[in-house]
């Protein structure tokens, strides 16, 4: 789950002994991504449609309060 490891901060060996690269600063939308790119593709299409819209809206919402892009979350 890399997702897991980098809101741990770990850098380490991956399964096959390869090293992983230091990560890139985690963002809530980079979260969002790994989520939908690890979970959903397990879950039925209705599901999934239904994680992409809101996520989206999510996203939305969060930056409508913050007055930020997803990209600074």
């Amino acid at each position: 789950m890399r997702a897991k490891r980098q809101a741990a901060g770990f850098v380490g060996p991956e399964i096959g002994g390869k090293a992983e690269a230091e990560p890139e600063p985690l963002t809530l939308e980079k979260l969002f991504d790994i989520y939908g790119e690890e979970v959903t593709p397990t879950k039925v299409e209705r599901v999934r449609h239904r994680d992409r819209i809101a996520t989206r809206m999510f996203l939305d919402f969060l930056c409508d309060i913050l007055g930020s892009l997803p990209a600074t979350l």
